[in-house]
Order: structure tokens, then sequence, then C-alpha cells
């Protein structure tokens, strides 16, 4: 009894964990098919490190613009975390290989080195968590 419990318990902690995306996610679930209302789903009507909404991440997404014009017009400008942002000014990424797959809930290493921004996930006991190689 007690071990159904916990794994309820479990699932409903990780359901509420996994409440967000970073613009990225938002971005790349548009461009793999996701439709609106998926993408909705997948990120619980949430983005974070956004200063749009994620009706607007959405909108800018149908109509085709650039990861890089997305960023520049909805990045909170205080989020130095990816060091996009200097005096202001978008910098392109470094075209060096991402080692390390970076998601809403932390980072794993990659075995494979895969081009910077693109897709990856890391494992988890609930499955794959998507991420943005770095």
């Amino acid at each position: 009894m007690h071990k159904l419990i916990y794994i309820i318990c479990g699932l409903f902690i990780a359901e509420i964990t996994m409440a967000a995306c970073f613009i990225e996610d938002v971005i790349d679930l548009h461009d793999s098919g996701y439709s609106s209302s998926a993408i909705r789903k997948e990120c619980k009507n949430r983005v974070i490190e956004s200063d749009c909404s994620l009706s607007k991440l959405i909108a800018y997404a149908k109509d085709g613009r650039k990861l890089s014009s997305i960023l520049r017009r909805c990045e909170t400008k205080d989020n130095y975390s990816n060091r996009s942002y200097q005096r202001d000014q978008y910098q392109l990424p470094s075209t060096q290989p991402a080692r390390i797959c970076s998601t809403p809930y932390g980072t794993c290493p990659m075995a494979v080195a895969i081009p910077q921004g693109a897709s990856c996930y890391c494992p988890s006991a609930y499955g794959p968590v998507w991420g943005i190689g770095r």
C-alpha cells in the first residue's frame, strides 16, 4: 500500500515540476510539427525566461520568424545565463559543437556532439526531458 502511494505521489510531483518551456522549446516544438494546442499542453500553458506570452511565441513561430529575432524580442533582458546579450546586443551562438543538453530541469552530458541549439534530451525516470544543445 505504501509503495502505491509513493508511486502516485512521485508522479504527481513530477507533473507539478514539469510545468513550463523555454523560448527555444516552444520554437523547437513548433518546428517539429506540434500544433498550437499540443504546444500549450506540452508547456502547461507557461513559458519561462520570456517577456512574451506563450501565445505570442507561437504566433511568431507561425509567422516564420527566426529564433534570433524571437530571442531579441522576447528573452528576459536580465537573463544572462546563455550569454546571448552583451551590452543589449544579440550575439550569434558559438560555432563550437554542443556537448551538454540543457533542459528546463537541469543539464546532462552528451556522448556525441551536436550543433549548438539543436534539440536533445536528457533521460529521466519519467522518460526523455527535451532541451537544447549548449
